[in-house]
């Protein structure tokens, strides 16, 4: 019964370790500036994936949500990769000295996330792998939000930049104001539950 009872701890160790070591591709940490919205924007952290060979590759710019980059992003991230996508996490609260904004997400604005995501569309154009004509943009949750105010035609875009940068959008339950997010200029998917009270 004792070895049975070891058998079955070794057992669920070595199950318990695979399955917190799926995670094998890797990525690398880059340095990207938000777009200048204030004078105060900082320089943005990203994690950029990249699937094998040179490309070019579209590519995505991932939103983290309320509680910073997590496993979940870094999941989505690797199955991009799989399917062929070059995929960046822009780190909108560690530069800022931000670890989480639930249930207080003016910490960082939409807007000022949004122009994270412009900074990070603008680095990725500049890779020679990246086809730069095809960088879409996906967030979740505070970074859904924040995809709401990218991909408005009225988004306040840098002079380094004359039109909205993502050819699609991907955003899952993102906060939505009927006065500020009417007026979407680029195909974007919705994923959002009927009964979610945020």
């Amino acid at each position: 019964m004792k070895n049975i009872k070891s058998f079955s701890l070794l057992t669920i160790s070595i199950i318990i370790f695979a399955l917190l070591s799926v995670s094998c591709t890797s990525y690398q940490t880059v340095s990207f500036k938000s777009e200048p919205v204030t004078e105060k924007s900082p320089a943005i952290e990203g994690n950029l994936y990249k699937p094998e060979g040179n490309g070019p590759f579209p590519a995505v710019v991932i939103l983290h949500g309320c509680a910073g980059i997590d496993y979940h992003f870094r999941a989505w991230a690797e199955q991009l990769v799989e399917w062929g996508y070059v995929a960046i996490i822009a780190d909108s609260f560690s530069p800022r000295g931000i670890n989480r904004v639930c249930g207080k997400p003016f910490k960082v604005p939409d807007l000022e996330r949004a122009a994270d995501a412009y900074g990070a569309a603008i680095y990725l154009r500049q890779l020679p792998y990246v086809d730069s004509e095809k960088i879409g943009l996906m967030g979740f949750s505070h970074g859904g939000w924040t995809g709401m105010r990218a991909v408005q035609k009225n988004f306040p875009y840098s002079i380094r930049m004359e039109a909205i940068p993502f050819k699609a959008a991907v955003l899952f339950y993102p906060y939505c104001n009927s006065r500020q997010h009417q007026d979407i200029a680029i195909p974007t998917l919705i994923f959002i539950g009927s009964k979610d009270d945020w």
